[in-house]
């Protein structure tokens, strides 16, 4: 639209002009609402895990009463001083509503109240019961309505006293008073949900939620295998960044969340953002009247040209110029210099595409070579172990190509330069684990290794994941995988190490002589990251540990 006043057209410009300020201000409200969004999931999360560790504590303190207990000798003969020995404990530990002990057969030994009035836990809570930790059953109500959370502990086991069963019942209002006690914000909220989804504490307003299930699209969490946050709508109405810790991540076996109200959370900033916001605008409506009064120079027409060229070059008409020159007067200056720097843009446009071709076509011949080589090499195998009928080998050899595939393939994604390690550790054991991903636990920063350590690392990861697979921990039900990494200082810098331990597989004997896959972990580890590698062949499941300069292991930091 052509302006018709010199007033009109100078308000016009001082308006435009005015606009990145308020677009500033608007830049800095998303800003700041987005940390601050940042900062209330960082919040929910670490409040969650103080309470996961609170629970924690209360579950070992437990766990330490009834191991004491158990040692006790009255509790061993169930002599009729062990009811008055448990009546004793409940009085003093005031998390525990009641105790009692089971003999093998299902008897009661003894409890801290009359048998007629005890509050049994579940026949197939108690069979599921371990000598590990004590494992608690779900919410229930007692007869007079009061929340319990049974808890069981197999002791004696060890010899030290007499086998049986140990009960206790968890007090839940002494968990809620617990919660209560934390100073929470308006909206803020605190939750303990047993494993079958009931509320086994919560404030604010436990009244209406202890007892009850939680929302059938929060069940999922109950499931997850790591601490984590999200915005949801509560219960109640509300929308909360919620910070949760799912069972599997403490060792209550509960599932613990912090949930923190998002208007609450955000009302302070959003309060300050808007007085700045309107400020801005007010200063832009002032700026403006005073140009719409004292305007006197005409501008529409070279202002409209540059206005018009860059709309066409936002249209996608790279051809478009203002033609403006120094006769112009300073809009015809800066007409000719955005036309210099438009045909620049384009020159640069140009150029940076032509390069990105070049390095696609490079980068394409490195691929199909690579696949060329390895296709190549995967044949000579072939006809080398066909003439031995070692079907086995070949196998092997095969996967071991493999592994060296997925290995440049992460680092193909990365430039040839380096890949995550986290990444890299996942993609070599997941062909061996299929679904079952809980055998194996990984732990470490997360960290970027060079390109010639990821193929030397993918490479032992897979030897030793097969490894496991026929002799070790993956070759039973049970058995689990911990890998885990760091780095630690050490007298000449930082030292990079790498620990793969085995548990629960068959018994581990040190072989006669040394594997092809021992000698390509130790070999190809040292030679690549200058470090050491120890294969130790423990009983209870193989461990390699490799210790390496981090300077030769670790890829500087993108610039």
């Amino acid at each position: 639209m052509r302006l018709k006043s010199l007033s009109s057209r100078l308000f016009a410009v001082t308006a435009v002009a005015l606009l990145p300020a308020v677009a500033i201000a608007i830049s800095n409200i998303i800003t700041i609402q987005r940390d601050r969004t940042a900062d209330l999931h960082s919040d929910a999360l670490r409040t969650a895990e103080l309470v996961s560790l609170e629970v924690e504590q209360t579950f070992a303190g437990l766990e330490s009463v009834l191991r004491t207990l158990a040692a006790a000798p009255v509790v061993r003969t169930g002599d009729s001083a062990c009811s008055g020995l448990l009546a004793d404990a409940v009085k003093a530990v005031d998390f525990i509503a009641q105790l009692y002990i089971l003999n093998p057969d299902g008897s009661i030994r003894c409890s801290s109240v009359p048998p007629a009035s005890l509050d049994l836990a579940p026949a197939e809570l108690i069979a599921q019961a371990t000598s590990g930790k004590p494992l608690p059953g779900t919410f229930h109500r007692t007869a007079n309505g009061a929340p319990r959370l049974p808890l069981v502990l197999q002791i004696g086991e060890d010899g030290n006293g007499t086998p049986g069963t140990a009960v206790a019942h968890l007090d839940l209002k002494w968990m809620e008073q617990r919660l209560q006690r934390r100073s929470l914000a308006p909206g803020n909220s605190l939750t303990i949900v047993d494993r079958g989804g009931i509320i086994l504490a919560r404030v604010p307003d436990p009244q209406t939620f202890v007892g009850t299930s939680i929302r059938p699209e929060f069940m999922s969490y109950l499931e997850e295998a790591r601490p984590g946050s999200m915005e949801v709508l509560s219960q109640d109405g509300t929308r909360r960044i919620l910070g949760y810790f799912p069972p599997a991540a403490n060792a209550s076996g509960l599932y613990i969340s912090a949930g923190y109200s998002i208007s609450a959370g955000l009302e302070t900033m959003r309060t300050v953002a808007l007085q700045g916001l309107g400020l801005a605008l007010l200063g832009t409506a002032l700026a403006s009247l005073l140009a719409f009064y004292t305007a006197r120079v005409f501008i529409a027409r070279p202002v409209g040209v540059l206005i018009d060229t860059i709309t066409a070059w936002r249209n996608g008409k790279t051809t478009a110029r203002t033609g403006m020159s120094e006769e112009n007067g300073e809009i015809g200056d800066a007409g000719a210099a955005l036309d210099a720097f438009l045909t620049e843009v384009l020159t640069n446009r140009e150029a940076r595409q032509k390069a990105d071709e070049a390095r696609d076509l490079m980068r394409d011949e490195l691929e199909h070579r690579e696949k060329n080589l390895l296709a190549t090499i995967q044949a000579v195998a072939r006809q080398t172990f066909a003439n031995g009928g070692n079907d086995a080998a070949l196998r092997v050899f095969s996967d071991r190509l493999n592994a060296i595939s997925e290995a440049n393939r992460l680092l193909k994604q990365s430039g040839w330069t380096s890949t995550p390690l986290r990444e890299l550790i996942a993609n070599g054991v997941a062909t061996f684990i299929g679904e079952d991903k809980g055998r194996v636990e990984t732990k470490g920063p997360d960290l970027v290794v060079k390109g010639n350590v990821a193929t030397a690392i993918g490479m032992s990861i897979h030897e030793l994941s097969t490894n496991a697979v026929k002799y070790g921990a993956l070759s039973t039900e049970s058995g689990t995988i911990l890998i885990e990494w760091g780095l630690e200082p050490g007298e000449k810098g930082e030292v990079f190490t790498l620990l793969w331990t085995e548990r629960g597989g068959p018994p581990v004997t040190k072989p006669d002589r040394t594997g092809f896959g021992s000698k390509v972990i130790r070999h190809a580890l040292s030679a690549q990251t200058g470090g050491t590698v120890e294969i130790t062949h423990h009983p209870l499941g193989l461990i390699c540990r490799l210790a390496a300069p981090a300077a030769a292991v670790i890829a500087p930091p993108a610039t």
